[in-house]
């Protein structure tokens, strides 16, 4: 949840940022921390709620390592290919963002990766029965629902082959008001 406060935190600065180029310098931040997350949320979908939570970890702990290295690697070291250009100003007052090669890797191991947290919950909540089942639900819905957007929003990127700002509200869930409040910035408009 912290790292979901640093995304939330970071993406305001990116939109509060007075050039594309300072846009793009919050973004790779906050690229960076959004790159932590999956593999995080996979080890606890994988673990959650499981009597042999360690036979499970030690079955996913290929995909684990994956799912940390692949999207680091493609935000540091690949970074140069990642957007395909600057930002530019869209009637709706958003901002869009061509993707190169890595960041359509990226956001293709989002989803995933996406998948993958909705299809494990999916399996331990079918598993439940009776009083852990009733305590549980609620966090499966919350934790699908964060994932399920996710999945929507990355679909939409990697189908685009471009990132629409406005999306990340839809992102961001319950942080929504942090953003909404920041307009996009307006480069080259002499503000």
């Amino acid at each position: 949840m912290v790292l979901f406060a640093l995304d939330a935190g970071l993406t305001g600065l990116a939109y509060g940022a007075a050039s594309p180029e300072g846009f793009l310098f919050w973004k790779r931040f906050q690229l960076i921390i959004a790159s932590c997350m999956p593999a995080l949320w996979l080890l606890f979908s994988a673990s959650f709620a499981r009597t042999n939570y360690s036979e499970q970890i030690s079955r996913w702990k290929w995909v684990l390592i994956l799912s940390v290295v692949l999207p680091l690697s493609l935000v540091t070291f690949f970074s140069d290919t990642f957007f395909a250009g600057p930002p530019f100003l869209l009637e709706t007052s958003t901002l869009l963002i061509r993707i190169g090669s890595s960041g359509y890797l990226w956001y293709l191991s989002w989803v995933i990766v996406a998948v993958m947290v909705l299809m494990n919950l999916e399996r331990t909540f079918r598993h439940a029965t009776g009083h852990m089942r009733w305590q549980t639900k609620f966090m499966f819905l919350g934790v699908g629902g964060i994932f399920g957007v996710h999945l929507f929003t990355d679909s939409q990127v990697i189908l685009f082959k471009s990132v629409d700002t406005g999306m990340a509200i839809i992102d961001l869930g319950p942080s929504w008001w942090v953003i909404s409040s920041l307009s996009a910035p307006s480069f080259g408009e002499g503000r």
